[in-house]
C-alpha cells in the first residue's frame, strides 16, 4: 500500500482507494489475521495501521501519523520512541530502524536500474570510496519500522508526509480487505482484470469498518475531515493539468514497475504535488526490493517486460505446471540477474534473466496476451 492509497494485492491486483467516506477499512481481514488500515481526509493519505484478535492474543499494536513523526502503540502506550530500538512481548518482535539500515545493495540498484542508472546515480548504497558512508540521498525516506509478529506475519513501514506498507505472510481461511483474497487468482480482486489502479476493488470486507471493531476509534482516532476532497473529487472526474502531467511523467519516469509508475502520475494529479506522490512511489519500490525478496509476484497476463518494454531470454526452459514452475523459480532466485518466470497454455516454464540487448532489470509489465503469465521475482 502507498500513496493516497494504491494496493497491490497478494495475487498481484492492482486498485485504488477512492472512497474517503470508508477511511477506516480493512486491509487483511481472515479467521486468524486481522489488519486495519486509516487514510487520512479526501486526500487519503495513509496515516496508521493495526493489528489485534487472535494473531496478538489480545494485545493491539497501532502506528498512528506519518512516517517523519509516526507513533508505535502497544496496549495504548508508545513504544520504538527512538531510533535502534526493539519491544518483544507475546510473540512479536518490533522494530524502528533508520533508513540507512534499509540502504539498497549493488544487486537491488541492478534490479531497479536495468539498462539505465537514476536509482545509482540518485540513491545508490551509500558507500563512497574506500567503503565510506555517504549518506542516504532520498531525503523522503525516514525510520523504517519491522514488525515480525506470529504465524509468520511480517509488516515492514517506512514514508514521509504517509505510510508505505509492505505485508508478508501466508495465505488465510476466508481471507478479504484491500490486500485481497489470496486464492492465487489476480482477476477476481478488481473489477477490470489486469487494469492498473482500478478504482473498483473486488471482494469481501472492503467497506467501512464496523465501529465496535474499529481499533482506531477505540484508541480515540476518529475521521479527519479533509478540504482537498473536493479538489480530488474534481481531479478524479477531469484530465490532469497539463503541466502537473508533464511534471509527474518526467519525475516518475525512473521508476521501473508501471504499476507504481502510473500510481506515481495519479497521485500527483490527485494531489498536485508532484514531489510528494513521486517520493511514495519511490519509497514503496524500495520496501518492495528490500523486504519482498524471493517470493513469486503475478505481474499479469502475457509475456515479461523490463522497464523499457524489451523481453528477456530464458534462462531455462521446461515442461513443468505452474506450481513447480514457481518452485523453481523460487530455488535460482538468488542467482545472478533472474528476474522471473513466464508460464505459457499451463505448462512451458521458461525462467527469465538478464541479458544485454534484452530485457534487464525488474520485471516492469506484461504484454496482456491470453495464454501466458509472467510471475517477478525480487
Amino acid at each position: 500500500m502507498y500513496g493516497d492509497p494504491h494496493f497491490m494485492t497478494f495475487d498481484g491486483a492492482s486498485t485504488v482507494f477512492t472512497n474517503s467516506k470508508i477511511n477506516h477499512f480493512w486491509m487483511v481481514h481472515s479467521t486468524d489475521v486481522q489488519i486495519q488500515g486509516y487514510a487520512e481526509g479526501g486526500a487519503s493519505k495513509m496515516r496508521g495501521i493495526a493489528v489485534g484478535g487472535e494473531l496478538l492474543s489480545g494485545h493491539v499494536l497501532l502506528v498512528t501519523g506519518n512516517a517523519g513523526s509516526a507513533k508505535v502503540l502497544w496496549d495504548g502506550t508508545e513504544i520504538l520512541t527512538e531510533d535502534d530500538t526493539e519491544h518483544i512481548e507475546a510473540g512479536a518482535k518490533l522494530y524502528r530502524q533508520t533508513q540507512s539500515e534499509h540502504l539498497p545493495t549493488e544487486e537491488e540498484i541492478r534490479e531497479l536500474d536495468g539498462q539505465h542508472n537514476w536509482w545509482e546515480s540518485n540513491v545508490g548504497t551509500g558507500l563512497g570510496g574506500n567503503g565510506a558512508q555517504t549518506g542516504w540521498t532520498n531525503p523522503k525516506m525516514n525510520r523504517v519500522y519491522s514488525f515480525l509478529l506470529p504465524q509468520s506475519v511480517e509488516i515492514f513501514v517506512t514514508g514521509y508526509d504517509e505510510l508505505e506498507v509492505l505485508i508478508k505472510m501466508p495465505k488465510q481461511a476466508e481471507q478479504g480487505g484491500w490486500c485481497g483474497n489470496f486464492n492465487g487468482n489476480a482477476d477476481d480482486d478488481q473489477e477490470t482484470p489486469g487494469k492498473i489502479n482500478d478504482k473498483k476493488a473486488k471482494g469481501t470486507f472492503l467497506d467501512a469498518l464496523p465501529a465496535d471493531e474499529d481499533l482506531f476509534l477505540a484508541a480515540g482516532i476518529s475521521l479527519i475531515a479533509d478540504a482537498t476532497e473536493a479538489h480530488r473529487k474534481s481531479d478524479l472526474e477531469t484530465r490532469c493539468p497539463d503541466r502537473i502531467q508533464k511534471k509527474a511523467k518526467k519525475n516518475c519516469a525512473h521508476i521501473p514497475e508501471k504499476i507504481l509508475r502510473k500510481g506515481c502520475v495519479m497521485d500527483a494529479c490527485l494531489t498536485h504535488d508532484v514531489n510528494w506522490a513521486t517520493h511514495a512511489a519511490d519509497n514503496m519500490e524500495i520496501l518492495e526490493v528490500e523486504e519482498g525478496q524471493g517470493i513469486p509476484i503475478f505481474d499479469g497476463h502475457g509475456h515479461c517486460l523490463d522497464q523499457d518494454g524489451r523481453t528477456y531470454s530464458a534462462m531455462e526452459e521446461m515442461q513443468l505446471e505452474i506450481k513447480a514452475c514457481l518452485e523453481q523459480l523460487q530455488q535460482l532466485a538468488n542467482s545472478p540477474g533472474v528476474r522471473g518466470a513466464q508460464i505459457t497454455d499451463g505448462s512451458k516454464c521458461e525462467i527469465l534473466q538478464d541479458t544485454e540487448g534484452h530485457g534487464m532489470g525488474i520485471v516492469g509489465s506484461t504484454s496482456l496476451e491470453k495464454g501466458s503469465e509472467c510471475w517477478k521475482i525480487l
